[in-house]
């Protein structure tokens, strides 16, 4: 009973993130991955950008 619950409120807060510019179609694109049989892709993917934007805020932050 309460994980039918516990997906509709989840459910609820994604829409509520995408109708208010939090996230937009290229996270339901990762999110999709995670259905298709990587589990831990979506996580990977995640990483790797907060790797790759702290790397270019690094950059930046030397070049002004």
């Amino acid at each position: 009973m309460t994980m039918p619950i516990l997906k509709g409120l989840l459910q609820g807060y994604m829409k509520s993130l995408f109708e208010e510019g939090v996230v937009n179609d290229q996270f339901n694109v990762i999110m999709s991955l995670k259905h298709i049989g990587e589990p831990d892709c979506a996580v990977q993917l995640i990483e790797t950008y907060f790797a790759d934007v702290e790397k270019i805020l690094s950059e930046l932050s030397h070049h002004v």
